[in-house]
């Protein structure tokens, strides 16, 4: 018996150093895994870019360009100054600005925001006359409005993002984009087909957002 108990205390030492060993591996492949997990995350996360733009008439008051008061997940090709709009891709777009007191009624619950975009096809020197409406985005803007639209007040610093997704049956064009987030005295969940602010204001459809963007349709870029 005496030469058998040696042999029992190191199996059951080797077990406990087993069982260590693998908690530990277990340890380690979790926090791989948690790891793996945070880094699809930020390779999957679209990135923002400042948009370049110009205001076609904004009640709300947004600052310059420059300083980055409006971002696109739409890169922009500093060589053609247009914004790349990848077909199928799902540009998102978020404008602030502060709300000048009597700019417009208040509150916005009940009456809601609704996002417009149309594009002017810029065909060389030419420019298509007619404007093509883009419907593949999310027209009720209040879901990503910050602070929420029935919150809002006069003098708020507000934050209000939308995204579209670029059609893939386009052709490879530069276009004009305007984009808008307007004020409905009553809520119209269909898409807007009406481009003329002067039309729109005598439909009590207050433009809180009117902007400019240059852009670009084209394939989407693959990484190399």
């Amino acid at each position: 018996m005496g030469s058998v108990l040696p042999c029992a205390r190191e199996s059951a030492q080797h077990r406990a150093t087993k069982h260590e060993t693998l908690s530990k591996l277990s340890n380690m492949n979790t926090i791989l895994l948690l790891c793996l997990v945070g880094l699809l995350q930020l390779v999957s996360a679209q990135r923002s870019y400042k948009a370049k733009f110009s205001d076609c008439g904004s009640i709300l008051k947004i600052a310059p360009a420059l300083q980055g008061s409006v971002s696109i997940t739409a890169p922009y090709n500093s060589q053609t100054g247009r914004h790349i709009l990848g077909k199928g891709k799902n540009v998102k777009i978020c404008i602030n600005g502060t709300i000048v007191p009597n700019s417009l009624p208040l509150p916005i619950a009940g009456a809601g925001l609704k996002t417009s975009a149309h594009g002017k096809l810029l065909l060389g020197a030419l420019t298509v006359p007619l404007p093509v409406e883009f419907c593949d985005l999310k027209l009720d803007s209040c879901p990503g409005a910050t602070p929420s639209c029935q919150d809002m007040k006069y003098g708020d610093e507000v934050q209000l993002c939308s995204a579209l997704t670029v059609p893939t049956a386009s052709p490879d064009v530069d276009v004009e984009v305007t984009w808008k987030v307007l004020r409905e005295e009553v809520s119209d969940p269909s898409c807007e087909t009406e481009f003329d602010l002067a039309k729109l204001k005598q439909k009590n459809k207050l433009p809180l957002v009117c902007i400019n963007i240059p852009a670009r349709v084209q394939p989407p870029r693959t990484r190399g």
